[in-house]
């Protein structure tokens, strides 16, 4: 690793900024336990908000879950990502990043854990949106955490690896349900009754307690030190910086002082109630904010900005949360075929169709909808029983998964070729195409590369629209921009898991018909 500081220079006299100070420490190993820091807080975003996806086939019976109870199940953390997302940067801007990040992810991965433990659907949900309240922390204010310990340098790249990080998570959580799900066993306790799907959602937790445990051993960015006035302990840590990426004594860091910013950005009261009353003032300043975007001369673009990643997320997250669900019954079906050796090929939706999805527990063999019970089991008297899952559930489900993560990271150069606008339409385009094309597949070939494909396209579209606010909006209203265009995905992600198993009993066609026009649109 190349020094950043050659000792024939000697120290700078004078103070210097936050950029060239940064410059100085090079990038070495501090940086890589930053990068790791944050996938661990990519895992978080998303194990706790696709967890419960992998969970409902094999607890169904366990919680008596119906059709209603599966989509909120999905929902349940969006619910508490809506009502926290606000709120974070703003305690973020007076607490520091690091005491929060700290405080947030170990709340989160205790009760991450204790959801494993859950004995009602109610106990499960109340502790899963606290779960979703708590990891809104994660992504967003780990971005922050990043770009602060970096130069222009560096800073664009490593916040692109924290995206990239967020498909890898997707393609591991299914990686981590083909170990621990594809498994039969009972273990009493005595007080309760432990399943695999137990442990699974234990070991979705630990990211969350690890990332606790690798933040504390982090400092605060330097960045926000000087925002506060704080130079001398931002020296500090850009000397720590400097010794571990260099293996020189700290003492030779070439910067002795820094330039006094404005600290007008950050404010810590010592006092309790000073600490609300800011809190207070600056999350209504935030909402106040947001009018400002609907003025006459950003109004189209803001609600065009969030009609398209609303559809775009309403589609990703639907989808994506409930294929678990639906490649479970589609091994069901095709296992059934393969047993009684009937090879004739069947569209997607004939095969849900005929093991139905919606009811809340469904017998391990394939039955007509009318001998089916309520609540699980047959009506000719069949006791309730899970899914059997097949290791091909979870093999399609980290393929379908970790393409869309490199296609998206290759997206840049498509955006480079042509623009934000023709991306965002062409690949709108073609994810409506492909999610229409998917109810004509027949076996498991076509329907994992056509969902893949499609899911490919949306994500490109989530990522260009993101791309287009920073560079639409003015900079005083990008971070608000930003905000509420997320809160719109969050939504539109609620929304549409609630409403895809009601949709779903009107036909299997109907939801993607849905989704494809809202994408065409």
């Amino acid at each position: 690793m190349q020094a950043a500081y050659d000792l024939s220079l000697g120290k700078m006299a004078e103070p210097c900024d936050f950029e060239t100070a940064i410059a100085q420490t090079g990038f070495g190993w501090f940086n890589i336990m930053l990068l790791a820091a944050a996938f661990l807080s990519a895992m978080v975003c998303v194990f706790d908000t696709t967890a419960m996806a992998y969970v409902i086939p094999l607890s169904q019976c366990d919680l008596k879950l119906s059709s209603i109870d599966k989509g909120a199940l999905n929902a349940i953390g969006y619910a508490g990502l809506i009502s926290s997302s606000l709120l974070w940067g703003s305690v973020s801007d007076m607490i520091g990043r690091i005491k929060l990040l700290r405080v947030a992810l170990l709340i989160d991965g205790i009760l991450a854990f204790c959801s494993a433990f859950s004995t009602s659907l109610w106990m499960l949900l109340s502790l899963r949106f606290i779960v979703g309240f708590m990891s809104c922390t994660a992504l967003p204010l780990t971005m922050t955490f990043v770009a602060e310990f970096h130069g222009m340098k560096y800073r664009s790249r490593c916040i692109m690896a924290v995206g990239f990080y967020l498909g890898a998570s997707q393609a591991l959580l299914p990686g981590i349900g083909l170990l621990m799900l594809t498994k039969v066993w009972e273990y009493d306790t005595g007080t309760t009754k432990l399943h695999p799907w137990h442990v699974f959602v234990m070991v979705s937790s630990v990211p969350a307690l690890l990332g606790a445990v690798v933040f504390s051993l982090l400092p605060e960015t330097p960045k926000f030190l000087m925002a506060q006035g704080r130079n001398e302990e931002a020296l500090a840590v850009m000397r720590k910086m400097y010794a571990t990426n260099t293996r020189i004594n700290p003492d030779t860091y070439p910067v002795e002082s820094l330039v006094v910013e404005n600290a007008g950005g950050f404010h810590s009261p010592e006092d309790g109630a000073a600490s609300v009353k800011v809190l207070l003032t600056r999350v209504l300043t935030g909402c106040q904010q947001v009018p400002l975007l609907f003025t006459t001369d950003l109004v189209r673009y803001t609600v065009l900005v969030l009609f398209i990643e609303g559809c775009a997320l309403l589609s990703l997250n639907t989808v994506r949360l409930w294929l678990p669900q639906l490649f479970t019954t589609l091994e069901e079906f095709y296992e059934a075929q393969r047993l009684s050796g009937n090879s004739t090929p069947v569209y997607m939706c004939d095969a849900l169709t005929a093991h139905r999805i919606q009811k809340n527990c469904l017998t391990t063999t394939v039955v007509p909808l009318t001998t089916e019970g309520h609540n699980g089991g047959a009506a000719t008297g069949g006791s309730c029983k899970p899914y059997l899952t097949n290791e091909r559930v979870y093999i399609n489900s980290m393929i379908v998964c970790s393409i869309p993560a490199v296609v998206v990271g290759l997206s840049s150069i498509l955006v480079r070729l042509l623009d934000y606008k023709r991306v965002v339409i062409l690949c709108c385009l073609l994810s409506s195409v492909f999610c229409m094309s998917v109810l004509w597949s027949t076996g498991w070939v076509t329907t994992v590369a056509l969902f893949t494909t499609y899911l490919a396209n949306v994500n490109i579209v989530c990522t260009c629209v993101l791309g287009a606010v920073a560079t639409i909006f003015p900079t005083k209203l990008r971070a608000t921009a930003v905000s509420i265009t997320m809160m719109s995905g969050y939504i539109s992600a609620l929304i549409g898991n609630l409403m895809f198993p009601l949709v779903m009993e009107l036909g299997c066609e109907v939801p993607f018909y849905l989704i494809a026009s809202t994408l065409f649109g």
